[in-house]
């Protein structure tokens, strides 16, 4: 009687196995591998210049990969070297009836909606986050190449006045492994 027990387990686990294997992410959309651009580790250089105060620079280090369902890429940043930095954390699909790309971003405990649009020509995702209190964040995210962008955006109140200029570099690290 106590082999029962351990036979009905692993029953189960094989079954589980055997189901993961067969749901498989569906191929993603032709509007959702635009994302696939922002997959992988990024070494980020954020330099940030309000009105009024001093300019800053900081590092960050961003990982990002899409989600166990391929529906969602999510975005995980944070500045080891600045504990001041809030983490933040991004979750973005693409929306084919809205022919964009809506997101939630959390930083700290700020949360805001994100709308993105891509222009294929330019190879450019243009951001817009809606910050709680009517301040917003518009950023052009450009791809310079496979793994290297250069982003850029201003953070304004809700009459539009320009409360900080950002310029960041992002920069794709190569994959790590044994090659055989």
């Amino acid at each position: 009687m106590k082999h029962i027990p351990i036979g009905l387990v692993a029953l189960a686990v094989s079954l589980l196995f055997s189901q993961a294997q067969d749901t498989k992410p569906q191929k993603r959309s032709a509007e959702l591998q635009v994302l696939d651009r922002f997959v992988g580790v990024w070494d980020v250089e954020v330099t940030a210049n309000p009105t009024q105060g001093e300019r800053s620079t900081y590092k960050a280090l961003s990982s990002r990969a899409w989600s166990l369902g391929g529906a969602f890429i999510r975005f995980e940043d944070s500045s080891p070297e600045n504990a001041q930095q809030p983490e933040i954390q991004i979750l973005m699909t693409y929306d084919p009836e809205a022919k964009n790309y809506p997101g939630v971003m959390m930083s700290g405990v700020t949360r805001s909606e994100i709308t993105g649009t891509w222009d294929e020509k330019s190879q450019t995702m243009t951001l817009t986050a809606e910050f709680p209190g009517g301040n917003r964040l518009i950023s052009k995210h450009r791809f310079v190449g496979e793994d290297r962008a250069e982003p850029k955006g201003a953070i304004t109140t809700s009459d539009g006045t320009v409360l900080v200029e950002l310029s960041w570099t992002q920069t794709r690290r190569k994959p790590t492994g044994h090659s055989k």
